[in-house]
């Protein structure tokens, strides 16, 4: 990938050519040129590209990223975008490194069916992963970077109401599945964090908490590594205080509920509307019940462990419009602005 950087405010292009990094100037102190004429020599070196003696098959360079990019990482999330990546390497009849340019991508993106923005970028993301390996050895600049991004709309957040709650809640045959929704609902985990729950992670008293951890020793690690701690509203301590197990996991792997499933079943009997991921959706449940009740988006977001405060701003709009905190910007304390 070629970089733009100033020398006596003189804008000047690095590249790499044959794995040696080279440079040039572009003569000029404007940084909106500077950009147009990195675009051009972009495209110039990409279509020298095939040239290059360090070519390589890219079917090879798949079966290397495959086995060394993917080590310590979530099997879910490794096997989704391997399976991209392979229909990728397929599709675009590419044989090299050096065939792939950005407007093969862009065919090859355009061609698959029912991709939204968001899944766009996500894909784009993923290939310009997989590409960036290459530079400088095999390709002089990676052709992912020329594929647009799109502009995803901005969506709310599903959630369940409360007498969607309600019907959820009445419809969960266990009392282990109830538990565990009641948890979602209440603190925000997601499934995989609540799997690996154990006793000791919950302290009961004036300040009730539930602590989030990784456990890598089980395969486990929360997302972002953001471990957390989430207080126990007095409901969720009610239902929590009923249990019997005093240590290790709260929900052992021996016990025959599949969570996926049972949900999606009492979701079927309550009469409840799937609208996306069932234990997901339990999570934007306890974020937007918060946010409509005056919550602050930086305690939610603390909450929730979230790794970017742009996450948490999905909630924004369903937070009162109106706040007592606006008086703190007046001149005069308060009291005297009501006194007269």
């Amino acid at each position: 990938m070629s970089t733009i950087y100033r020398v006596n405010n003189i804008f000047q292009y690095a590249y790499h050519e044959n794995g040696k990094r080279k440079k040039r100037s572009l003569k000029t102190k404007d940084r909106g040129i500077a950009k147009l004429l990195q675009a051009k020599y972009d495209l110039e070196l990409s279509r020298q590209g095939s040239g290059l003696s360090t070519d390589k098959d890219l079917k090879e360079y798949f079966t290397w990223y495959k086995a060394t990019h993917y080590i310590g990482l979530k099997p879910l999330h490794a096997i989704k975008e391997i399976r991209i990546l392979k229909r990728f390497v397929e599709g675009t009849n590419a044989e090299k490194l050096s065939h792939l340019t950005g407007q093969r991508i862009l065919e090859w993106l355009s061609s698959q069916k029912k991709i939204g923005p968001k899944t766009w970028n996500n894909i784009r993301g993923i290939i310009k992963t997989f590409l960036d390996p290459a530079v400088p050895n095999h390709l002089r600049v990676n052709p992912a970077h020329t594929v647009p991004i799109k502009k995803a709309p901005a969506h709310g957040v599903d959630f369940y109401t409360d007498s969607e709650y309600r019907s959820i809640d009445s419809a969960a045959g266990s009392n282990q599945l109830r538990v565990m929704i009641a948890i979602a609902r209440y603190s925000g985990l997601r499934i995989a964090e609540i799997l690996h729950l154990h006793a000791e992670d919950i302290s009961f008293g004036e300040k009730s908490l539930i602590m989030v951890k990784n456990r890598p020793e089980m395969g486990h690690t929360v997302k972002n590594y953001q471990e957390r701690a989430v207080p126990l509203c007095l409901e969720l301590k009610s239902i929590l205080g009923h249990l019997n197990v005093k240590e290790g996991l709260l929900f052992p792997k021996s016990s025959k509920i599949h969570p996926e499933r049972a949900l999606n079943e009492a979701l079927t009997k309550a009469g409840v509307k799937r609208k996306g991921r069932a234990w997901h959706l339990l999570r934007h449940t306890f974020a937007s019940r918060a946010a409509q009740n005056g919550v602050s988006l930086v305690q939610i977001m603390r909450w929730m462990g979230h790794g970017d405060y742009k996450t948490t701003l999905r909630y924004s709009h369903l937070s009162p419009a109106y706040s007592a905190e606006i008086e703190k910007i007046n001149l005069e304390p308060a009291t005297n602005s009501a006194t007269a």
